[in-house]
């Protein structure tokens, strides 16, 4: 026992500054509003606000993940195989912050004078340009986090300070709702206006600037690797097999977790408030804030646990602390008890926040699974599309939102007269619905092969192979 301890603690010459840590973490600021607002209200503006339909509204959001079905595993590779003094990946995280900041306030400037499909097409081609940019952005920015260490738990500790970011963040985001439903505004189109003026101003501050001082310890040894094919790189991907059953758990989480966020939104206003949606958004404001700062403060446990246990077993954790919290808000939504609602934030917070630290430290693993196989690093290429295919749950979790809408019966136009037959619908899909896609992933997770000790494995025939690689602690032989 004490000789495994010895081996798996973290070197000193592991560790990431704290400094860096921080910088990284940042970016998040920006980038998290980035992705998260469009998904969290894109369906609430284009149907409540518009009235376009649920269905077609959600649909809308398939064609950006087609999109990026092109987009992300080509910057991907292009990333992996670009060489500047300034490394691989900041040139292109400055170029996607600037275009990000010029064309997210775009898409929101339909006219509502416009028919259905005319603010479609608008919303459709804008958010092509967008949605270009965020990969430019966002891919080198996630492979970054793969590359600032070789050490199995310090990746987490990174991944844990990026967490917190998005937390603080996330407690804004679960305020969108309320803030753009606010009376000083015409109707949610405006709110969305404002909403979008304020992450241009995040993308060219938070999103940009911290990263022009964050490191790539792992330029020097990309640098003397042959350039990868592209397609070459898209096959040695899509045929790993432990990447594959890694993705297939986290689109299953991401389904579970992002299909019914809007729908909570529904449930809220017409079940609990019959039909005001300005004291849901309330609501889901404070919800969001309690879920937030539950979650912050339990990110040292789920770090501890991980470093303790090792990263299987505390997934096991997270997805049972999921299932349970998911099935308590059968009884804690209720128009009888309406702040009720915000208990059930706070318990799902820590599950989720620890459940999307823990599976995103597992893909940093599955990359040096990788470089064992082909000889390659190619953090940007696995991001890419292990990032896509996260992103593809996403649009499968809008369109499911605007299906699960269409079934329970909704009618935009009744507003707070929905039929108790629609609500109790609504309600049984809101709850049992996640708790289906979080039991298969738990199913999934006992065929997971890199523990702890095969990552330790794993680094050590890397070392033997192409010598050591450390943290941001000690670059070049000098420490921070």
């Amino acid at each position: 026992m004490a000789e495994k301890k010895k081996n798996y603690q973290i070197k000193p010459e592991d560790k990431v500054a704290f400094s860096q840590k921080w910088l990284y973490s940042l970016a998040s600021l920006a980038l998290i509003p980035g992705m998260q607002i469009i998904d969290r209200i894109a369906l609430v503006v284009l149907n409540m606000g518009l009235g376009i339909g649920p269905v077609l509204s959600a649909v809308t959001m398939a064609v950006f993940r087609i999109w990026d079905a092109f987009t992300d595993p080509f910057f991907g590779n292009l990333s992996d195989n670009y060489r500047s003094k300034w490394g691989r990946r900041r040139p292109f995280i400055v170029l996607g912050g600037i275009i990000c900041a010029i064309t997210f306030p775009l898409l929101w400037m339909m006219s509502r004078e416009w028919t259905p499909i005319l603010t479609i097409i608008y919303f459709i081609g804008v958010g092509l340009a967008y949605y270009t940019a965020l990969t430019i952005y966002s891919v080198p920015y996630f492979s970054l986090a793969c590359e600032m260490t070789p050490d199995t738990h310090e990746r987490t500790n990174v991944l844990g300070f990026r967490q917190i970011v998005i937390n603080v963040v996330t407690v804004g985001m679960g305020w969108l709702l309320w803030f753009i439903t606010l009376d000083c505004f015409s109707d949610e189109l405006e709110g969305t206006r404002w909403l979008a003026g304020i992450t241009s101003l995040l993308f060219l501050t938070f999103g940009i600037i911290p990263m022009l001082y964050v490191k790539e310890p792992f330029y020097a040894q990309a640098e003397k690797q042959e350039r990868v094919p592209f397609w070459g790189s898209c096959k040695a991907t899509l045929t790993n097999g432990v990447a594959m059953l890694l993705v297939t758990m986290m689109l299953l989480m991401t389904i579970a977790m992002q299909s019914v966020g809007t729908i909570g939104f529904y449930v809220s206003t017409y079940y609990v408030f019959g039909g005001d949606k300005s004291s849901a958004g309330l609501v889901a404001g404070y919800g969001g804030t309690a879920m937030m700062i539950l979650s912050t403060v339990t990110i040292p446990l789920f770090t501890w646990l991980s470093r303790k246990l090792g990263k299987i077993p505390t997934l096991y954790i997270c997805g049972a602390s999921y299932l349970f919290a998911t099935l308590s808000q059968w009884w804690l939504i209720t128009p009888e008890h309406p702040y009720w609602q915000i208990i059930s934030a706070a318990l799902i917070g820590p599950a989720v926040t620890g459940t999307w630290l823990i599976l995103p430290s597992m893909q940093t693993d599955v990359i040096d699974y990788d470089e064992l196989k082909t000889g390659c690093r190619r953090e940007g290429s696995y991001t890419a599309i292990l990032g896509w295919i996260q992103k593809l749950g996403f649009s499968l979790a809008a369109i499911l939102a605007g299906v699960i809408l269409k079934v329970s019966g909704f009618e935009v136009a009744l507003e707070g007269a929905q039929t108790a037959d629609t609500l109790m619908r609504m309600r049984m899909l809101y709850v049992f619905f996640p708790i289906a896609m979080a039991g298969v992933m738990l199913l999934l997770v006992r065929f997971y092969p890199l523990n702890e000790q095969r990552c330790h494995e794993i680094r050590l025939e890397l070392e033997k192979r192409r010598g050591e690689l450390h943290g941001t602690k000690k670059v070049d032989g000098q420490n921070e």
